[in-house]
């Protein structure tokens, strides 16, 4: 039976649905946020709200702290929880016309937005995805005083001296030799047989994924995504009118067994050499069982590789679009990279490979019509640093220096939080996961506090789920900070859970 409603903003939850409380509340919330709910107003207390609802406190704090996160609700001191003042009405699901039995006139505190499209709600949600400060522990800092050095200036110079060069109108797919060197590059790396042009340029993997969205599919098509995954990725899929499946994990990555027996998927989006956020290598039979699966339903899977590169010991396995181009079969993967975490975030170059050359010619028409071309300037740069093998020197060196801020990470989770949680073990990429051993102990408010008293920035692990029941814990970078900043944030982040754990 579901519990009792609310009467000030009339909230039911269902006990016996599939969508885990605290998922429900955070949905009832922000429905109402710009039709019952409006800036300023109060919400219930945390713990009058888990009362009234027949819910353990630990829901409502989750559903509050993540609404907080995003931006839809803040804590005034003396207050309470409140909605946001920037939340007016002019939200997403507003941006329609009044439909039929509802009120023509909007209420007297409010003014309606112009309709806008149904995409709309989805690209306010992703608008409101936390960016991260360049404080410590942060995931997705570089070592930016470890970024391309000497040769990289040299090359940046000699190509701006000609920019006419480069300055034109590039061919959509990308420049030529960039292809090229592209199709070589994950050829020695990662085992790809391609062709250049079967090779996509695009701007970083975001863009990638846009295009598969558009070529691949059509409205209303179902992907599989992996839960928890990136949300920013689920966001983009659901922007481009596709509904996502959250798909669940296990200790060898995506379940095969969960997509065999959901109907009608079209998709898989995957990370199978290090899985966000939860550090999961895919090992090779479940590669080979995920391919199957593809070929046998006919379905797409779009292999998101973003750091592959960075693997602390031993030689990574061969990504999913090389195994699935060995027999002749036609392929169903798409691969999709970047060189945003290798080079810097603001160098906003990927690439796409495509199964075949047919395949491509579709991508590189959708890549005209989305943008027209990626920066020519940027392909030439990155043509010559990786060409003459700088870029693969840098990447020897960036693994060194992570590796030891990796060491130290750990070295301080195990001496400062052991009494509290535990590390999933990863030996890839720039950010560590860390589970609390207490469910009760919310992550959207650790990692609040941590941000706003420690200026310390970490990223709440339950946030990352779509449906699945979330798990607490927090997602630690460690690339972009010295071992002594690692220690030092560690043990102040040790310090503020405690604290919470006492209650105060």
């Amino acid at each position: 039976m579901p519990t009792k409603p609310i009467d000030a903003i009339d909230i039911t939850l269902d006990p016996a649905s599939s969508v885990p409380l605290n998922e429900q509340l955070y949905r009832a919330v922000r429905e109402r946020i710009g039709k019952r709910l409006f800036a300023g107003d109060k919400l219930p207390a945390s713990r009058d709200l888990a009362r009234l609802l027949g819910v353990g406190r630990v829901t409502v704090t989750t559903a509050y702290g993540r609404l907080q996160a995003e931006g839809f609700l803040e804590a005034k001191p003396g207050v309470g929880t409140v909605v946001a003042e920037r939340m007016s009405v002019n939200r997403a699901e507003d941006w329609s016309e009044p439909q039929a039995g509802e009120d023509a006139e909007a209420p007297k505190s409010a003014v309606r937005s112009p309709a806008l499209g149904r995409s709309a709600a989805a690209a306010v949600e992703a608008a409101r995805f936390h960016v991260q400060a360049l404080e410590p522990l942060a995931v997705i800092n570089p070592d930016f005083d470890s970024l391309p050095g000497r040769k990289w200036t040299q090359i940046v110079a000699r190509v701006s001296k000609s920019p006419w060069q480069h300055n034109g109108y590039c061919l959509p797919g990308g420049f030529p030799a960039f292809r090229k060197t592209i199709a070589d590059y994950v050829r020695q790396t990662r085992g790809i047989l391609c062709e250049p042009e079967e090779v996509i340029i695009t701007t970083g993997i975001q863009q990638g994924l846009a295009l598969c969205g558009k070529v691949l599919f059509n409205e209303g098509d179902r992907v599989a995504v992996e839960d928890p995954g990136f949300e920013p990725h689920r966001n983009a899929l659901r922007f481009l009118g596709l509904e996502t499946v959250p798909t669940p994990l296990d200790e060898n990555g995506l379940s095969v067994t969960a997509l065999q027996e959901t109907d009608g998927l079209r998709a898989a989006l995957v990370t199978p050499s290090h899985q966000y956020p939860m550090g999961t290598l895919m090992p090779p039979e479940r590669r080979r069982a995920l391919l199957a699966w593809a070929r046998k339903t006919g379905a797409w899977i779009i292999e998101d590789d973003y750091d592959s590169e960075l693997r602390y010991g031993g030689a990574p396995y061969p990504a999913l679009a090389a195994i699935d181009r060995t027999d002749g079969v036609p392929g169903r993967v798409v691969y999709l990279g970047s060189f945003t975490k290798m080079i810097y975030p603001g160098f906003n170059i990927g690439y796409l490979v495509a199964p075949s050359v047919e395949v491509a010619l579709a991508f590189e028409g959708a890549k005209l019509l989305l943008d027209r071309h990626t920066s020519e300037v940027h392909q030439a740069i990155l043509t010559e640093f990786i060409g003459g093998g700088h870029y693969d020197a840098h990447i020897r060196r960036l693994k060194r220096l992570y590796e030891k801020r990796r060491a130290a990470a750990v070295r301080a989770i195990g001496r400062f939080c052991s009494g509290f949680g535990r590390l999933i073990p990863s030996n890839q990429g720039t950010h560590l996961t860390f589970l609390f051993h207490d469910p009760k102990l919310s992550d959207v408010e650790v990692s609040e506090r941590l941000r706003k008293e420690e200026r310390i920035e970490t990223r709440a692990l339950s946030l990352c789920y779509q449906k699945a029941p979330a798990q607490n814990g927090l997602l630690l970078g460690f690339a972009g900070f010295t071992e002594s900043e690692i220690e030092t944030a560690v043990r102040k982040m040790a310090i503020a859970v405690e604290a919470m754990r006492r209650g105060r």
